[in-house]
């Protein structure tokens, strides 16, 4: 989904419109906490048909760290690292 592969033009709009809290699709609490920060696991629809892809995404208060892309089927968050986590103020 990354650069000009398949996908990458709607989850690019998918991110911007989850950092402007405008998401397109309703964004769900993914029910899981990250033990290393307290931040709440978060997934949101980026296509609905077809593939059915999710954007997992991981939210701090006003911080989000966008996670992995994957279909519908797939029930997991990457940890990723909240150390390296890029943070913006807008």
């Amino acid at each position: 989904c990354a650069g000009d592969a398949m996908f990458s033009t709607v989850v690019l709009d998918c991110c911007a419109r989850v950092v402007a809290d405008q998401p397109k699709n309703k964004v769900r609490d993914f029910n899981q906490t990250r033990k290393a920060d307290r931040a709440a696991a978060r997934r949101t629809h980026v296509t609905k048909s077809g593939v059915g892809l999710r954007l997992m995404f991981w939210k701090r208060g006003d911080e989000i760290e966008f996670a992995n892309v994957g279909p519908k089927s797939e029930l997991k968050i990457c940890n990723g690292n909240h150390e390296e986590a890029f943070s913006a103020t807008y």
